[in-house]
Formats: C-alpha cells, structure tokens, sequence
C-alpha cells in the first residue's frame, strides 16, 4: 500500500516531506509571533496614539508611519545588514524576521485598533465616568471589548496578509516554505513540480487560517450580543 502511494507522488515530496513539514511550521511561527507580539505591542501603541501628550503621541506616530509606510523588504534589510553595520552587533535571520515581523505587526494593528477606539461612541465613556467607574474599567471593560469586536473582519485580513508576507523572510536566508521550497527545487531541478507544491500549500494553510479567523470572529459577536 505504501509503494502504490509513494509511486502517485511527486519523487521530492518522499524525499523532501519532512524539510516542507518543518518549512510550514516555521512559517507558522512566525506569523504567531507577528500577531501575538504584534497585537499586544500595536494595543499599546494605538493607546499612546491617542494621548492628549505630543511628546508621547508624537514619536509612537512617526514611528508607526514609518513602518506602515515602507515595504516589508526594506525593513528587512536595514534591520539584518545595515543595524549590525552601524551598531556593530551582529543579528542571525531569525532573529530579525522576528523583529521584523513583529515591529511591522505592531504597527499594523495599532491603527486598526486605533480606529476601533474611536468608534467607540465618547459617551459611553463619559456615562462610565459619571458612574464612578475607573479609568481602568472603562478601557478594560467597555472600551476595548467593543474595538477589538468591531475591527475583528480587519484584523482577520491583517492576519492572513502577514502569513503571505513571511515568505519575504526568505531574502535573509530564513528557512519558511519560500526559502526551503526554493533550495528543493535546485536540486531536483523540478522547479513547475516543487513551486506548484508550494502554491498549494499556501493556499491550504490560507484557507484553515481563514476557517478558523471566521470562527473566533463569529464566536466574539455571539458572546457580545448575550
């Protein structure tokens, strides 16, 4: 049983199964670290956003602007071989996709929560205030829940964008599906056979992400209609 399937597969995928297998879960990783540091790091800097303190508000709004507004790539390659130039300490790849991945995340997410924070109708705060409820309470428990609820459709595509951008991480030699479908292919020299594969990959690892990013999402808006 096992020879009849061995032989319908491609002669890479026997060989080379266990290094695609690793390649995805690489490029899982790193959107993971994307979206957890990411959303955690943009929650506080969309807060600092919104400061009544230019000398807070301002340089976490340049910097936001900075990133948002410069390619992936770009960062990438200030980060990994122009930063250990300058400051003389050196980076492995991983470690600056992960701080690439994670400062453009952060970014990202900041202005879609932002927004949602401004959704919020001011007197629902000001109702709370009045009410004698902290300021702690207020963000944490009516505030918050509501933008995060409301930017949820944005969020999901931010999460989906940042797993179709980790296979930028292959310019600095990270081992994600790019990078190892790559280095497959010029060896086998089945270039059609092996990026074929790869396609399909991303676009079955997208749909689960996508399947379970409509979950959460329609769990959240069932939770906050109780």
């Amino acid at each position: 049983m096992y020879s009849i399937v061995s032989d319908l597969l491609p002669g890479f995928l026997t060989q080379y199964w266990l290094a695609l297998a690793f390649a995805v879960l690489t490029s899982l990783k790193f959107l993971a670290l994307g979206v957890g540091v990411g959303f955690t790091a943009g929650l506080g800097l969309a807060i600092a956003q919104l400061s009544p303190s230019p000398w807070l508000r301002g340089p976490v709004v340049a910097l936001v602007e900075l990133i948002r507004n410069t390619p992936l790539l770009v960062q990438l390659f200030w980060i990994h071989f122009a930063l250990p130039a300058l400051t003389g300490i050196g980076s492995s790849p991983e470690r600056s996709a992960a701080i690439g991945i994670a400062l453009s995340g952060a970014c990202y997410f900041s202005e879609i929560i932002r927004g949602g924070i401004q959704g919020v109708p001011k007197g629902q705060r000001d109702a709370a205030a009045a009410l004698g409820l902290s300021r702690w309470c207020i963000w944490s428990r009516i505030v918050l829940p509501q933008a995060v609820i409301d930017t949820l459709p944005a969020l999901a595509n931010t999460v989906l964008s940042f797993f179709k951008a980790t296979s930028i991480l292959s310019v600095i030699a990270v081992p994600e599906l790019m990078m190892t479908s790559t280095r497959i292919s010029a060896r086998t020299g089945d270039p059609i056979g092996v990026l074929t594969l790869m396609t399909l990959l991303y676009i079955f690892v997208g749909a689960l992400l996508t399947l379970m990013l409509h979950r959460v999402e329609t769990a959240f808006k069932l939770r906050s209609t109780r």
